[in-house]
């Protein structure tokens, strides 16, 4: 992120690339934008949740509905994350303004 100077420059170089979204994870950015949710999108896991100071507060990874699988490298991932008691959660369009980390 040191590349970019902030956090909020660092939004901005993500907002303009428009080529790495699928449906479930613009309504995603969209909601979390709207609640003031802080995001780094990743791709593995989805999403990097922050607190307003940058530090990483947990992961989502965005299916296009709950009942679409975690793949088995997201499972373990999923497993990683209890483990070491760090959230992760899975989200969905289905959830709607419904956010684990609002």
């Amino acid at each position: 992120m040191k590349k970019y100077g902030s956090l909020r420059k660092y939004k901005q170089v993500l907002k303009a690339r428009k080529d790495y979204h699928n449906p479930s994870e613009q309504e995603f950015e969209k909601i979390a934008n709207k609640l003031g949710i802080n995001f780094i999108r990743k791709g593995y896991p989805d999403y990097i949740i922050l607190d307003k100071d940058g530090e990483i507060k947990g992961f989502i990874e965005v299916k296009p509905s709950q009942s679409s699988k975690l793949r088995s490298s997201q499972e373990r991932f999923k497993r990683f994350c209890k483990r070491y008691n760090i959230p992760f959660f899975k989200w969905s369009p289905e959830d709607g303004n419904v956010m684990p980390f609002n």
